[in-house]
C-alpha cells in the first residue's frame, strides 16, 4: 500500500473512524478498513480479543499485514495511511421542478385510477364515491364471520369474557354440617 497521508498527524489519526484507506488483507483474503484492523491489533494486545476471531491468529503470529503499516507509521513518527472521509458532499440541486402533463404508466390499472382521481380534482368533479362493502356472511363452519380459525377462537373467547362479565353473581350458598357431599355439591351447582 502506498503512503497516501501527506499532511503531518500523529499516527493514532489512522484509528479514527474517519479514514477512508483499506488494505487487501491476503491472510483472510479479503478487503478491511486499516482503521479497523488497528483497533484488533490494540484489541489483541490488551487481551480482549476474542481467540475465535479470524484475526487473532494472524496478528499473534505476525502475519496481519497492518502490523507492518502500523510499524512504518511508528518509525516515521506520523500517520502514512490516513486518507479522511469527505466532510463535504457536492449535490446538485435541480432548481426547476419537474411537471408531469401525461401519465408515465398508462398500462397500470391502479396508476390510471389515481392518475384520473387527480385529474377530476383539478377540474373540480368531485371523486366516484366507493362501493359499499357488504359484510361478510357468517361462516357455517366457523359460527363467525371470520374465515380464518384464528380470528374465529379469539372472537369467541372474546364474547365468552363479555358474557362472563355480564353475568349476576350467584347467591353465597349455605351449607349446613348436616348434608350429604352430593347434597353439597348440588347446592354449590345451584340446583336445588
Amino acid at each position: 500500500m502506498d503512503i497516501v497521508t501527506i499532511e503531518t498527524l500523529p499516527p493514532e489519526v489512522s484509528m479514527s473512524g474517519k479514514n477512508t484507506c483499506y488494505l487487501q488483507c491476503p491472510a483472510l483474503n479479503r478487503r478491511s478498513n486499516y482503521g479497523v484492523c488497528l483497533f484488533t491489533i490494540n484489541a489483541y494486545n490488551k487481551g480482549k480479543l476474542n481467540e475465535g476471531s479470524d484475526c487473532h491468529q494472524h496478528v499473534g503470529r505476525g502475519y496481519c499485514e497492518a502490523l507492518s503499516y502500523q510499524r512504518q507509521e511508528q518509525e516515521a513518527g506520523r500517520a502514512l495511511f490516513y486518507l479522511p472521509r469527505g466532510e463535504q458532499i457536492d449535490v446538485v440541486v435541480d432548481t426547476k421542478p419537474s411537471v408531469v402533463t401525461e401519465p408515465t404508466k398508462p398500462e397500470s390499472d391502479s396508476y390510471m385510477r389515481g392518475w384520473n382521481q387527480v385529474s377530476d380534482r383539478e377540474k373540480g368533479k368531485k371523486p366516484a364515491k366507493k362501493a359499499a362493502v357488504k359484510k361478510p356472511k357468517k361462516s357455517v363452519i366457523f359460527g363467525t364471520d371470520k374465515s380464518e380459525l384464528s380470528d374465529a377462537v379469539t372472537e369467541v373467547a372474546k364474547e365468552e369474557a363479555k358474557k362472563k362479565k355480564t353475568r349476576t353473581p350467584r347467591k353465597a350458598s349455605t351449607v349446613t354440617s348436616g348434608m350429604s357431599i352430593l347434597e353439597r355439591a348440588r347446592l354449590m351447582a345451584g340446583g336445588a
